[in-house]
């Protein structure tokens, strides 16, 4: 488009230049088009607007990024029409120098006139929210900043300034600002850069000098034109460059991208004929009749001036005010006489006069520059027209002189080119002209129904300026801007204000009612039409034989030879596009074969099953290059950001010669790249499977596998048992004490009994007993025949009175009983089998066995009922009371069963009825005791076992820990695994999550995602679970005590010489032990110990410490120290050795700038944040002070972790950051008033996305809302506040920030979770933990919630995936019935949380009832909203 000039005359010196550090130049990425948008290439669509047209838009394309990357070499001047998106290449290169720079540098944008600066702030503001953008015109009164500290104050924490060239000039001419401060110069509409104007005086007076003298502190300079010549002359392009000490630059290597993305309007002219006859104009005469007429004596200047010779000179000059008011506006109503006719001049007189007259004295110092004296002369004056003046409201005739012929071909022009979709600008040189073509326009019958019209004329500089009495019929322009942007106005009258910078929409007309002053003029209107089809109307006289505009497109002719050059080429490509052009290519795995013709859908198709979330465009872009010279085309294909920066684009190879079969090859590149990095596999298929199997596949059931039964530890000892001989026995020893009975004992086995804690057993509700078993740390001990054959004798008397009817008479008990070892004389002579009634009362003791109806009803023994005394007293009974039935005394006894709970009757038996059993009573309890007791050395027996020979390497030092661990809930014991599952599930995803990454850093998130899914699954664990053997330990059995018998060796022995038997378990089971033993190797060890259990479940994985993990995701991410970061490092309280890593966690996947800006995105951060987060969260569950069940632990955790509270954290925690409000005071003085501006971690966030611009508006107009309503519940509310935060409902992009930090400082600190803990802390989410725990908050998820409230109706979630929006929609069904109304979002877990928490309203308020007292109360508490409810019509 444009010639480059050689200059030897400029310096250009290699500088340095913020930024750089960003920066890879080898390779181009191209830009890609917005999300859901249709599949095309990104040059193939040329409806898609820079930010010129859309604020909102910050996609860098392939032009635009060649740039962008020029610019960080070298001063540059971009030269690219108007509306190829020139703004967007000043962001993102400001941004690069935000981020590498020190921060005490800023970015200065200037630009010509305040709109534009306005429209810069707003552009600014939008995308580069982090950083503080100060805008500065002469409107805010700078020329009162007399001092350095005003300055000082008026930039403080500022780094983006936006001002005009003149207030930099000046600033610089006092030195408030030094030129070394600057790290960025900017010049929009760079073409001002010459002769005198200010732009100019910056570069040459405060620039060269400091370059002559190799000053290091310059700046970047970055000048961006749509025409970098002014005049006629091809020469002065060469001195612009010269002025900026840069080059001037358009696009080369995108080159044909670019020109498909502007358009040329269709160059018309429109002639009118100057000899029509114009009526005469009646005010006009009059008019100018009381200009002539002026009596000078009458005015108030002259009154006021008491010299003689002063007056005298007034008398012959009449320079006074009010005179040369008459003298402007008589001026500017002849123009507009002869320029629009006489119906213009009357309404441009009477709009004056009019306005002139309502203007009130206290408005005279605030528009009018003059006084009131004055004002009052003029008015008196100017109102002898008012009976003159005719009703405008009658428009004036077409044809009858009212219009001038100009005025005439305009209408016409406008008549032909109306259409319902019209949208044009029409320019003229004066202001006043604007304002009255408005007018008149506004009224024309032809046009007032079809157009809606507005005037710009822009803004002064000059805060101090008032409006003349000839700019009174100047319109308030307002909104004008914003309603033509909006499409409310179609039709925008302007002066040259709006032929440069300012964001307008595509325009289908421009029309130049005045001739453009000069080239750029022409150049830059010209670029305001930029529809299809769209035309650049010149007005021009029939006798106008300067035809100036055919001498400019000349010039533009030569200037753009460039330019055709790829126009032809651009033609030229069409052709060759088609030729019928193949190729033979093609690669082979073992499995698959891939095509060239076949690459291009593999590509989209790997492509679109990354799973990158909303805001990301997945689909691949490619962008075209074509060798002129060689005459072959090169492809570059670029893929979704997520990919690692290394295989994120890949060419073409070979001589090619069109667009498509080089989009092809270029395809095969990048796939076969991406099988060789391990993203393919043999199939020649992605890894990953696509979003559309989420959609279709139901949640799988519970399955079972058939696996062997719990093994029996009294097994294995019979077998030792079994094989001592009679005279050489051995046994270990374990005494047995029992609190409140006098029954210590000692319990011999063949095997060692394991520690068992001390245990409680409820005999009812009222006695409970402490069991103490203390193992003899010696053994064994060897026994003689006769030893053992007593122990047999009295062991088969303590077993007898609780267990006589299964016993057996010839059985060998495999565990002997017996008291302690000075009572066993006693016992082998005082307690003997059954007798009748005792010779001496004191024999009567332990079970009473009542004689009658076949003997079988036994009691324990009370007292005996006595008559008499001495030797006349008799014995007639005994007081007994029943045996209890129940024989599990491991558990309380339930409320429910009432015939356990009542106290103990005692009955009363006939002494001749009565049996009795000599052993002692206490001994006889301890019968009934000891299936409960051999339960607990059981179990423990069992975990010994497992401890000893599957977990033998792991060392687990507390044996209980390993027993919980493998024991079920349904086993009903005292503690089951579900905690230690809990604690062990969250430990495996971190060290899964740490692994992949360290196995796999070319992975993006969905790969690592899945991965870890599928290592952390339920069929994973249970394979592992069933590949140790770990199944045969798993305690599940449920302990009743009924119909147990004393364990014999010869029935074990037999058991044990059977097949093995096998139960079906649930695989979920299966899976949790390993996760709850993973959590008890934790406790027992902490995060090591964990590691080598992990290691013995999955040992076909390598798995790596933390540390060694670390060090290789550190070593793996891209080292820079040119990132400066400070303010938001500031903001999360910690500072980066390696700042690559903050800058990659604030990256968003959308992000697309110049290459190299983008080499990673946070998706894996964020990842291993996650899992980090969770830990942290988990670990402090844990160290509580008071043991949490399982199902608060899981709430608690939720409620801490979910995308939602994050989300409010991450709007929520911020920083003042100190600025200055500049005002000038009563007294004329100059004063700066501090303001505190909160900086927030979302501002940091970067990305290219409009819809996350305007989520982040919506989430902040929501979060001024409900801010104070969420903290007063989470402060206060003695319920987490589900249903606030779901209506809250940020976006998952904040709480992706807040993890993906999480993983960065996790990262650079190489595994530091006091780092992290610090973060959490900073941010405030601990201290809203610490209050759920101390204040036992209920943390009940909706869902759960829901279903208590549901009772016995059946609660459905009906789910559906909208491709479309990428969203999923979820509608709660209670009992078969919608509550609460569809909810949608894009993460599935959030909307049926949503849902729920609806439902959950709901039914509460129809429980309580809205007019309850307690409904009333619940609604006043924050936890229904009637009112909310009844107009969001989810109840009635």
């Amino acid at each position: 488009m444009l010639i480059r000039l050689a200059n030897s005359y400029l310096i250009f010196r290699p500088a340095r230049h913020y930024g750089s550090g960003l920066l890879n130049l080898t390779t181009m990425e191209p830009g890609r088009s917005g999300s859901h948008a249709a599949p095309v290439s990104s040059i193939s669509n040329p409806n898609i607007g820079g930010i010129d047209d859309d604020i909102g838009q910050l996609k860098l394309r392939s032009y635009q990024q060649e740039m962008v990357e020029e610019s960080m070499k070298r001063n540059v001047i971009v030269a690219m029409d108007t509306g190829s998106g020139k703004t967007q290449i000043a962001v993102s290169r400001a941004r690069s120098v935000l981020e590498t720079c020190s921060e005490d540098k800023i970015v200065w944008l200037l630009a010509p006139t305040v709109a534009l600066c306005e429209q810069h702030l707003e552009v600014f503001n939008t995308h580069l929210p982090a950083y503080q953008t100060r805008r500065l015109t002469g409107s805010d009164g700078i020329d009162s900043w007399s001092s350095q500290d005003i300055w000082d104050k008026a930039l403080l924490n500022v780094r983006n300034v936006i001002s005009t060239h003149a207030i930099l000039r000046d600033a610089l001419t006092h030195g408030f600002v030094q030129m070394s401060r600057i790290a960025l110069l900017v010049f929009d509409e760079a073409h001002h850069c010459v002769k005198d104007h200010p732009a100019r005086q910056i570069m040459s007076t405060f620039y060269m000098p400091s370059l002559l003298q190799n000053n290091e502190e310059l700046p970047c300079i970055l000048g961006l034109t749509a025409s970098p010549i002014n005049s006629h002359a091809l020469e002065d392009m060469a001195t612009l460059e010269a002025n900026m000490n840069a080059r001037v630059i358009s696009p080369k290597v995108f080159r044909t991208e670019l020109l498909k993305y502007v358009y040329r309007p269709e160059l018309l002219k429109s002639v009118y004929s100057n000899s029509g006859l114009i009526a005469k104009c009646e005010l006009l005469r009059k008019l100018l009749l009381l200009y002539i007429d002026y009596n000078i004596t009458e005015d108030p200047w002259y009154l006021s001036i008491q010299d003689f010779q002063k007056r005298l000179k007034l008398l012959m000059n009449k320079k006074t005010y009010c005179h040369k008011q008459l003298q402007t506006f008589y001026n500017n109503t002849d123009k507009i006489q002869q320029e629009l006719g006489t119906f213009a001049a009357e309404w441009y007189i009477i709009t004056c006069v009019k306005r002139l007259i309502d203007v009130t004295d206290a408005q005279i110092q605030l528009f009018l520059n003059t006084t009131i004296e004055e004002k009052v002369h003029l008015t008196r004056i100017l109102a002898q027209l008012q009976p003159s003046f005719p009703d405008l409201s009658v428009p004036a005739m077409v044809n009858d002189g009212s219009y001038s012929a100009k005025v005439n071909q305009l209408v016409q022009v406008l008549e032909d080119e109306w259409s319902p979709s019209f949208r044009g600008i029409i320019f003229v040189e004066r202001r006043a002209v604007v304002h009255t073509l408005v007018g008149i326009l506004s009224t024309h019958p032809s046009l007032a129904d079809k157009y809606s019209i507005e005037g710009f004329v822009g803004n002064s500089s000059y805060s101090k300026r008032k409006k003349e009495i000839s700019e009174l019929a100047e319109r308030d322009q307002g909104t004008a801007l914003e309603d033509f942007r909006a499409g409310k106005v179609n039709l925008m009258i302007a002066t040259s204000v709006l032929e440069e910078g300012i964001d307008v929409p595509h325009c289908h007309i421009v029309i130049c009612f005045d001739k453009p002053a000069n080239l750029k003029a022409y150049i830059q209107r010209r670029g305001r039409a930029r529809k299809k089809k769209s035309k650049y109307v010149m007005m021009l006289a029939s006798d106008d034989v300067d035809n100036k505009e055919q001498s400019w497109a000349r010039l533009e002719k030569a200037m753009e030879a460039a330019y055709l050059d790829d126009m032809r080429a651009v033609q030229e490509a069409k052709l060759r596009e088609m030729e019928d052009e193949t190729m033979e290519k093609e690669f082979r795995t073992l499995k698959a074969v891939l095509t060239i013709d076949g690459a291009v859908s593999h590509l989209y198709h790997f492509c679109a099953t990354l799973n990158a979330g909303p805001f990301v465009d997945l689909r691949p872009t490619f962008a075209f290059d074509w060798d002129p010279e060689e005459k072959y085309v090169t492809a570059t294909v670029a893929l979704p950001t997520i990919i690692e920066p290394s295989l994120r684009t890949a060419s073409s190879t070979g001589a090619i010669r069109t667009e498509k079969l080089a989009r092809k090859d270029a395809a095969f590149e990048a796939y076969v790249a991406l099988y060789k990095a391990g993203l393919v596999n043999e199939n020649l298929m992605p890894l990953i499977k696509g979003p559309e199997v989420a959609v279709t596949r139901e949640e799988a059931q519970a399955s079972t596998r058939s696996v062997r039964t719990r093994i029996n530890p009294w097994v294995a000892a019979a077998a030792v048992a079994s094989q001592q001989g009679p005279d050489n026995q051995q046994y270990y020893r374990a005494k047995i004490t029992i609190e409140g009975l006098n029954a210590s004992s000692i319990l011999f086995s063949p095997i060692p009994i394991s520690h068992v804690p001390s245990f409680t057993l409820y005999w009812n509700r009222s006695v409970q007993y402490i069991v103490i078993i203390e193992s003899s740390p010696d053994g064994p001990f060897p026994q003689s025949r006769d030893s053992v054959q007593e122990a047999q004798k009295i062991s088969n008397r303590i077993y007898y009175p609780g267990h006589m009817s299964r016993m057996k008479p010839d059985g060998t008990f495999l565990l002997l009983i017996s008291p302690s070892p000075k009572d066993i004389p006693l016992w082998a002579r005082e307690v003997l089998p059954e007798k009748p009634l005792p010779n001496d009362l004191s024999d009567a003791r332990g079970i009473v066995r009542h004689l009658v109806d076949g003997g079988g009803a036994r009691y324990f023994f009370n007292r005996l009922v006595t008559r008499g005394t001495g030797s006349e007293k008799t014995i007639d009974g005994v007081m007994v009371t029943k045996i209890p039935k129940r024989r599990d005394f491991l558990h309380p006894v339930a409320n429910l069963d009432v015939l356990e709970s009542r106290p103990a009757k005692e009955d009363f038996l006939p002494i001749g009825e009565c049996a009795f059993d000599q052993t002692p009573l206490d001994y006889c309890t301890l019968s009934f005791l000891i299936p409960s007791i051999l339960r607990r050395i059981e179990l423990a027996l069992v975990a010994e076992q497992l401890r000893t020979t599957v977990l033998k390497n792991i060392d687990i030092k507390d044996l209980t820990l390993v027993q919980t661990a493998i024991t079920h809930t349904s086993a009903r014991e005292a503690e089951d695994y579900q905690r230690l599952e809990f604690l062990g599930d969250c430990i495996l995803k971190y060290y899964t999550s740490l692994q992949l990454i360290a196995e796999h850093p070319n992975w993006p998130e969905g790969y690592l995602a899945q991965a870890k899914d599928h290592r952390v699954c339920n069929s994973a664990l249970e394979t592992a679970c069933r590949q140790v053997g770990l199944e045969k330990f798993i305690i599940a059995d449920v302990f009743t005590g009924a119909k147990w018998h004393p364990h014999y060796i010869e029935e074990l022995v037999e058991l044990g010489n059977q097949p093995e038997q096998m139960i079906e378990r649930s695989s979920k089971m299966l899976a949790d032990v390993v996760e709850s033993l993973i959590g008890a190797s934790y406790l027992d060890g902490s995060l090591p110990k964990a590691l080598q259990c992990i290691e013995l479940f999955f040992p076909g994985q390598n798995w790596r410490t933390s540390v060694d993990a670390l060090s290789i995701i550190y070593d793996s991410a891209i080292s820079s120290d040119t990132v400066h970061l400070e303010g938001l490092e500031r903001l999360i309280g910690y500072g980066f050795n390696n700042s690559k890593l903050l800058l990659e966690a604030i990256t968003h996947a959308s992000f697309q700038s110049f290459h190299g800006a983008t080499a990673r995105t946070y998706e894996i951060l964020e990842f291993l944040g996650d899992s980090v987060l969770d830990y942290l969260v988990v670990r402090r569950l844990f160290r509580h002070h008071v043991a949490l069940p399982h199902p608060q632990l899981h709430a608690i955790r939720t409620a801490t972790v979910n995308s939602w509270i994050l989300g409010f954290l991450c709007m929520e925690h911020s920083v003042a950051e100190e600025v200055n409000e500049i005002v000038q005071s009563a007294n004329n003085t100059v004063e700066a008033r501090p303001q505190l501006v909160r900086r927030h971690i979302w501002q940091y966030m970067r990305h290219s996305q409009p819809p996350i611009t305007a989520l982040q508006s919506k989430m902040q107009e929501k979060y001024a809302t409900m801010r104070e309503d969420i903290i007063l519940q989470l402060d206060t509310s003695s319920r987490y506040p589900w249903s606030v935060l779901a209506r809250y409902g940020p976006e998952k992009v904040y709480s992706d920030l807040i993890e993906s930090l999480i993983g960065a400082i996790f990262v650079d600190t190489h595994g530091d979770f006091e780092a992290c803990d610090s973060f959490l802390d900073r941010i405030g989410l601990w201290t809203l933990l610490n209050r759920i725990l101390d204040e036992n908050v209920d943390c009940l998820h909706p869902k759960e919630r829901l279903g208590h409230l549901a009772v016995s109706d059946k609660v459905a979630y009906v789910k559906r995936f909208d491709a479309e929006s990428g969203k999923w929609k979820c509608q709660v069904q209670v009992g078969g019935k919608d509550v609460g109304g569809e909810v949608e979002g894009f993460l599935k877990v959030d909307v049926e949380a949503e849902a729920a928490t609806r439902a959950v309203e709901i039914l509460e308020l129809k429980e309580k009832g809205s007019g309850s007292g307690s409904g009333l109360k619940r609604q006043a508490e924050g936890e229904v909203d009637v009112v909310r409810l009844e107009k969001e019509g989810r109840i009635e």
